[in-house]
């Protein structure tokens, strides 16, 4: 394992004993915090690539099928795409402008760590 990650597990993983003030180096928390760490790095990759593949088949089926044809989405979609219609403003500034009150509620709903 890589020197700066190890004494990375290191500090974090001593405690204190309270009588003496010695530092006690535990391998089972050390043990403990690469396996958090690894499940931590695993789950956050895996969550990024499902994440893109969600971005990747909704534009190819807003770009391949609705823009095309003229058909209209429904929810937050469908309203960007009929503003789009009438404005004439590109469609990918008005998801996003569409968006914003839905992604500001979420933030206040839920916070911004998820436990």
């Amino acid at each position: 394992m890589n020197s700066v990650i190890q004494n990375i597990f290191r500090r974090t993983t001593k405690t204190t004993e309270l009588t003496t003030g010695d530092v006690i180096d535990s391998s089972y928390r050390a043990g403990k915090s690469v396996y958090r760490f690894k499940v931590l790095v695993r789950t956050g990759v895996k969550d990024a690539v499902l994440i893109i593949i969600g971005i990747l088949s909704a534009g190819f089926g807003l770009k391949g099928f609705l823009l095309p044809n003229k058909f209209i989405d429904g929810g937050a979609t469908g309203i960007s795409l009929l503003i789009t219609e009438l404005s004439g403003v590109p469609l990918s500034l008005i998801i996003i402008l569409v968006n914003m009150p839905f992604i500001a509620l979420a933030y206040k709903q839920m916070g911004r760590v998820l436990q």
